[in-house]
């Protein structure tokens, strides 16, 4: 798959709206299970705050390759 058609797949409303609807969810889950134990103690500190918040973003670069290639097999799939 060449990188201008990936993005353009990647850029869809539908890959958007579903990467970042897993983006949310897996960002959940991993700070809950690394900072899970600190936030429910309240040992709440700028340092915990910052890893906090770069969870999200981390999480967000494994999600679009997913439903990117799933939506491009999927065409593929109904255009043949």
């Amino acid at each position: 798959m060449r990188v201008a058609s990936w993005l353009r797949v990647a850029a869809e409303p539908r890959v958007v709206k579903r990467s970042a609807t897993v983006c949310v969810l897996v960002g959940t889950i991993l700070v809950a299970i690394n900072h899970g134990p600190q936030l429910v103690a309240g040992a709440i500190s700028p340092t915990l705050l910052l890893q906090v918040v770069l969870t999200y973003p981390a999480s967000s670069t494994r999600t679009p390759p997913g439903p990117t290639i799933q939506s491009r097999n999927r065409d593929a799939f109904f255009h043949a």
